[in-house]
Formats: structure tokens, sequence, C-alpha cells
């Protein structure tokens, strides 16, 4: 679970038969504001953090401790969600109106892919579950912009709708 404001970092809770641990493992993250995560094919936690505007990787430990293993900055403004698709990782800039994307490498170094366009306000996004794609929403106007998802990991602009009442929506899902 990633917290902000007085938590700042993660809490891991270890899983079991009657459900998670009372006590999670913390692993405080001074001033990152971590946003949203996933996990990439390496077992890495990829991240945004909202208050550096970066991507970061970090390893789980045994025991739930999170170890650092890079950072990489967008140069954008508000990033906050994190989508990971194979091993690339597309962060939303809210601010900026745009995605950064990076490769992830398998001792979760990050190599930055670009920075690439989208309608105001990106907020959450997903991908398809082929990966071939990834569809972000954008609070400011209510817009969901496609993008088809190159070899290399580029993202191409392929589509946008407007929402009836879109404006200030938050979440999206991807179904087969």
């Amino acid at each position: 679970m990633a917290t902000k404001g007085d938590g700042n970092g993660f809490s891991v809770y270890r899983v079991g038969a009657f459900g998670p641990a009372d006590e999670p493992a913390v692993t405080t993250l001074p001033g990152t504001l971590p946003f949203g995560f996933g996990f990439d094919r390496y077992g890495h936690l990829v991240s945004s953090e909202a208050g550096t505007n970066a991507a970061a990787t970090f390893a789980l430990g045994r025991h739930g401790a999170l170890t650092q293993l890079d950072i990489a900055l967008t140069s954008q403004k508000g990033t906050c969600w994190a989508v990971v698709v194979g091993d690339k990782v597309y962060v939303s800039n809210a601010g900026s109106g745009s995605l950064s994307g990076y490769t992830i490498a398998a001792d979760g170094t990050l190599t930055p892919l670009g920075n690439f366009a989208a309608d105001a306000g990106t907020v959450d996004a997903a991908a398809s579950p082929d990966g071939k794609h990834l569809y972000v929403e954008n609070g400011a106007g209510g817009v969901i912009d496609a993008f088809s998802i190159g070899r290399d990991g580029t993202l191409t602009k392929v589509g946008a709708v407007t929402l009836p009442n879109g404006a200030g929506a938050e979440g999206i899902a991807v179904a087969q």
C-alpha cells in the first residue's frame, strides 16, 4: 500500500490463510509521495512519485522491506499514476498533460523512452491484456486517450473519446 502525507512510503502486509498480517513492513520515503505502483516481470515494485516527479524501482525483501534500485526524473509536473507493461513502465504527468515511459532492466535500472503528449490532466491509466495498447483517463476534460505501444515501447496516439459528464472522473480499467 502506498501512503502519502503522514506515511510517505510503502506498507507491505504479509497475507496468509486468514488475511493480512496485523502489522506491515514499512519503508518510509520522505518527500517522495509514492502514488501509483505495480510489479514488473522481474518482481520489482515500480512506482510513480508525485513529490519528486519520478519513476522508481525497488527490490522487495523477504520480510517486506523495500530497497530502492533506481529513480528516473520525468522532468514533468504532477507525476501520479504508473502502469507496468512487460518490461516497460508508463507514468502519468497530470500537471504536464503527458506520459513518461521507461524500459526496466533485470537489475531495476530505468532507461527513458521519452515523454508522450496526452490530453490535459492525465491521471489513471490501464493497458490492454495483450500489452499492445495503453488507455489514459484525463480528468481535466473527461477524455480517454488511446495509444498503441510499439515494440520499442514508444507510444503513438491512435484516438481519443470525450466522456459525457467526464470532467473530473478518475479510475479506468481495461477488460479482454
